[in-house]
């Protein structure tokens, strides 16, 4: 191999090597972001996680729903205090404050997009028009469609971001797009 090819390929191992880096490092620093409030609510069990990405790189096309168990002290916390101790969480991923509602969710609710039917949009409606479709279990969808139109829990959605907070079930849900 002549001394040219030789730097060539070196040129071209150090660039792909640079590539992945970047790439790695704008993973981490998105997911950082993104995953930020749910870290600040003292969350640490995971019981469900779907998620897709259609796109390519860091944050193009994808979306996710994950499951957490609420720890006691919230539950307890928001049943006493409701709305107030939500509204003193964490901002959003988006850097704006989380503008908490209680459930149900009823229709011409601004905070929340109407499905194409009557009635009210389902988890399953808003994944599908904000985020790619991701596929979630039955299961899951119907917790969480449940407590959207049943009184006790409250929600905060910012067209990028879903919390439900189900302090009966001790479950929190955050859905995502990006």
């Amino acid at each position: 191999m002549t001394r040219l090819a030789l730097t060539m390929l070196r040129v071209a191992g150090v660039a792909v090597v640079l590539m992945l880096g970047f790439m790695w490092w704008s993973e981490a620093v998105r997911r950082d972001r993104l995953f930020a409030p749910v870290r600040a609510l003292g969350i640490a069990e995971t019981v469900y996680v779907a998620e897709s990405d259609s796109g390519i790189g860091p944050g193009d096309h994808e979306s996710g729903i994950r499951f957490f168990v609420m720890p006691e002290g919230m539950a307890e916390a928001i049943a006493v205090d409701g709305i107030s101790h939500l509204n003193a969480l964490p901002t959003s991923s988006t850097g704006g404050a989380w503008h908490w509602k209680p459930t149900p969710v009823r229709g011409g609710d601004a905070d929340w997009p109407m499905s194409d039917g009557d009635g009210v949009a389902t988890l399953g409606d808003v994944m599908e028009r904000y985020w790619s479709g991701t596929e979630v279990a039955d299961a899951v969808r119907d917790v969480v469609d449940g407590a959207l139109v049943s009184p006790g829990s409250y929600y905060a959605f910012d067209g990028n971001d879903l919390f439900v907070m189900i302090p009966d079930a001790r479950r929190v849900v955050f859905a995502y797009g990006g």
